[in-house]
């Protein structure tokens, strides 16, 4: 039998960090779905650096530049991801002919890079769900978006 993966995406991340977002109960939903089914969940660091900027967007419109509550606020987030059952991190481990392949699925699907390179490490970790509210990963055959 193989391993159930799923991959969580920024857009996941953040629904799952912000009591306010649209998504947040949906996140949670997923959350208990995939321990339920006995998916194992991945992410990765590249994510975290959109997370970490949309948060601090998202901070700095509600509390101004208050930078220590806002470096508290992100730091508690990024421990309660990083506490979630089960989650793995994977590894960016792109050579020379990696990053090509990231530019040539950035051009053949309209992606943003970002979006390119996790679709070349979900690919490498045959990866083939992604938590996302992000539909651009609709285009990508082989991926199945779970919202």
């Amino acid at each position: 039998m193989t391993e159930k993966l799923v991959f969580l995406d920024t857009s996941f991340l953040i629904a799952s960090q912000v009591s306010k977002h649209e998504f947040f109960e949906r996140t949670k939903y997923l959350r208990r779905n995939f321990l339920l089914k006995q998916y194992k969940i991945c992410t990765s660091s590249i994510v975290f650096d959109e997370f970490w900027y949309v948060l601090l967007g998202i901070l700095k419109t509600q509390l101004g530049n208050d930078r220590n509550t806002i470096y508290n606020l992100i730091q508690k987030a990024t421990e309660n991801v990083l506490s979630m059952d089960g989650l793995n991190l994977i590894n960016i481990d792109l050579n020379q002919k990696g990053l090509l392949s990231v530019l040539k699925i950035m051009y053949r699907f309209k992606l943003r890079p970002r979006d390119a390179i996790i679709i070349k490490l979900m690919k490498n970790a045959k990866i083939k769900h992604i938590a996302s509210f992000d539909k651009d990963f609709d285009k990508i055959s082989g991926i199945l978006r779970i919202y």
